[in-house]
């Protein structure tokens, strides 16, 4: 079964940064994981990480999605389209940072995730539901604008099945007065190979990188980077940049009715970064970004998927759910 340990930070929020270094191997058998925090936990993996995160926003009655929306943020570094290298017990680490952006009036209904979403041949110990208390409270302290780190260690022996797997994490946020529900949630992708397992099952075609923003009354809003991405070898790109992307509604979603793509972003400084696409509606295809306008070196690209729904019946789901991807690459041009 899952146990776990807690590394507690608190800052004040600061928004989207750049990312650091390249994946390199720092001694035998570790690699540093690409765009890791300053003060994350631990930058050294057994297996090529990159730190992904994924965004849940609300923004209530006309307010305009962005900074001033309420944020959860889930991020971690973790080994995207690559196969997880567990301890001699099965066991593997993971280190997320939860962020929390104007969150206030806000309980913590719990925090869970699993590494092997969906298997056919359900496990117990390759996730976590974790409504502890002392989880709930450490949580809650990065209430209203702030951040924290808590340590899982999963054993993979309870995924059932080999292969590629959709590992979905979620903070789960009750609003104090009306018990309305938001949440984001992940959507990525890696694999397992244990020894003692035979039966192998995919859970999606393609290593996709996806975020979920959910709120009560609208479903799942998302954003989805659809082009192959592998932690060991993350997108270096030059000239003529073209990912796929989809931004559109997700399970049980109500219509998106905006979307936006930006560069380097940091909206809780007020800047939306070098926005590469913008519109109205859903978005599937591929976007067109010159990276000759760009740094050599890191960037993110974020993915914002927006759900406005404006009723006179019902004022508390009257606004905008937003579901936010957060992608690292490397130019070198």
């Amino acid at each position: 079964m899952a146990r776990f340990v807690i590394a507690a930070f608190t800052a004040l929020a600061v928004g989207l940064g750049t990312v650091a270094a390249i994946p390199a191997q720092a001694e035998p058998g570790l690699y540093e994981c690409l765009g890791a925090p300053s003060d994350y936990p631990s930058r050294f993996y057994p297996e090529p990480r990159v730190f992904l995160e994924s965004q849940d926003w609300w923004s209530a009655r006309r307010m305009a999605p962005g900074g001033a929306s309420t944020h959860i943020h889930l991020g971690a570094c973790f080994p995207q389209g690559t196969a997880w290298t567990p301890d001699a017990e099965g066991k593997v680490r993971l280190d997320f940072r939860i962020m929390l952006h104007n969150v206030a009036n806000y309980r913590v209904g719990r925090f869970r995730g699993s590494i092997a979403c969906c298997d056919p041949i359900p496990g117990g110990g390759a996730g976590f539901d974790d409504t502890s208390r002392e989880t709930k409270d450490l949580i809650a302290s990065a209430m209203p604008n702030g951040y924290v780190y808590i340590t899982k260690f999963l054993d993979v022996h309870g995924a059932g099945t080999d292969g590629r797997k959709e590992a979905r994490f979620t903070v789960d946020l009750r609003h104090g007065r009306n018990e309305r529900r938001s949440f984001q949630s992940s959507g990525w992708q890696s694999y397992l190979d244990n020894p003692d397992t035979t039966v192998r099952s995919d859970y999606r075609s393609r290593d996709s990188v996806a975020a979920r923003g959910w709120y009560e009354g609208f479903g799942y809003t998302n954003a989805t980077y659809g082009d192959f991405y592998c932690s060991s070898a993350p997108p270096t790109v030059s000239g003529s940049w073209q990912p796929k992307a989809s931004m559109a509604p997700g399970s049980g979603g109500v219509r998106v009715t905006s979307y936006s793509a930006h560069v380097d972003p940091d909206f809780h400084a007020g800047s939306d970064g070098w926005v590469v696409a913008r519109g109205r509606g859903s978005f599937d295809g591929r976007l067109s970004i010159d990276t000759t306008k760009l740094t050599n070196g890191p960037h993110k690209l974020v993915l914002v998927a927006n759900a406005r729904k404006l009723s006179r019946h019902d004022r508390i789901a009257n606004g905008t759910s937003s579901g936010v991807q957060v992608i690292p690459f490397v130019v070198a041009n």
